[in-house]
Formats: C-alpha cells, sequence, structure tokens
C-alpha cells in the first residue's frame, strides 16, 4: 500500500474514531436529551455525519477520495442514522436549460438508495454554488430548473431524503 493511500485510511479511521469517541460523550448525550431535539421538530434523525469532499467537486476535478457504500455501513455501525451528501449540482449541469448529467445523477442515486436501504436519513446539500450568492439574479433560472429536476426526480422517496436546498447562503 503506498503512502498516500495510507494515509487517507488513517484519517477515515481516525475521524470515525473521534466522532465515536465524542458521540459517547456526557456532553454530546446531554445535547441528544435536550429540549432542542430532533424529535421535537418531527427531523426523522439524531446524529448526523457529512461524507464530503467527492461530490462536491467540481466538474473536471477530482477529490481523490471517493465514496463507497461501505462508508454508510461504517457510518451506521458506530451510531449515526442521518448522512449529510453535499453536492455540486450547479457544476454538472448542460448548458441546454441547465439539465443534470444523468451518469452524476444515476452516481448519486445509487448512493441515496443505498443509505436508505441501509435506514439511514440522507440530506442532500446544495453545495458550492456560489454564483447564486454573488449574483442571483443571473443564477435564478438555473436554481430553480436544477431544484425543479431534483424535485421530479425525487418525488416519490420516501421522508428520509431531506433536501437543503443552498448551502451556507450569504448576502
Amino acid at each position: 500500500m503506498n503512502g498516500k493511500r495510507t494515509g487517507k485510511i488513517l484519517v477515515i479511521i481516525s475521524v470515525i474514531f473521534i466522532t465515536w469517541l465524542f458521540m459517547k460523550s456526557n456532553f454530546f448525550n446531554s445535547i441528544i436529551d435536550s429540549k432542542i431535539t430532533s424529535k421535537n421538530y418531527g427531523v426523522p434523525f439524531k446524529r448526523c455525519i457529512s461524507i464530503g469532499n467527492e461530490l462536491e467537486a467540481s466538474k473536471n476535478i477530482s477529490r481523490d477520495i471517493g465514496i463507497k457504500n461501505e462508508y454508510f455501513d461504517i457510518v451506521k455501525d458506530v451510531g449515526f442514522d442521518c448522512v449529510r451528501l453535499p453536492i455540486s449540482f450547479a457544476d454538472y449541469v448542460s448548458e441546454d436549460y441547465y439539465k443534470l448529467d444523468e451518469d452524476y445523477m444515476t452516481k448519486i442515486d445509487s448512493y441515496i438508495n443505498y443509505a436508505l436501504n441501509d435506514d439511514l436519513t440522507i440530506i442532500i446539500d446544495f453545495h458550492n454554488f456560489v454564483e447564486i450568492m454573488n449574483n442571483p439574479e443571473a443564477n435564478k433560472e438555473c436554481f430553480l430548473v436544477i431544484w425543479n429536476q431534483l424535485s421530479e426526480r425525487y418525488k416519490d422517496y420516501p421522508r428520509k431524503l431531506i433536501f437543503e436546498l443552498l448551502n451556507e447562503p450569504q448576502n
């Protein structure tokens, strides 16, 4: 195994271990047991983690990490019941009226379906669309067309598929 791959594996294992320790601590449990819980707001999860650095990559830039279905199993095994997927939809649209790239969407569908079959709630996060924050009027149509496609695509999915409309909106 080369050093770069070993380093990535160690980072993943470290993050999972530190997260597990944090979840087992009294501090974390006191937050979960407080009055501000997901149960009070009708949210179908209590503990969520992002699996990032892959789907939010720009179209021609690989983050060199990838997502594997086994990551969802690991997340579930250590006590999470939700996964957030940051996704850079705007980088994967055609110039022909912002049609989402079908190969990219098929990959996303496979992760969503695997997570749902693993009884995880999944949050789709519209990530890295800073253009709409910098120039809302020029990018409004793209944003709405993308969300129209997503709503049509996932309209028959269970409530455990949640949509984060826009990551960290500003201005």
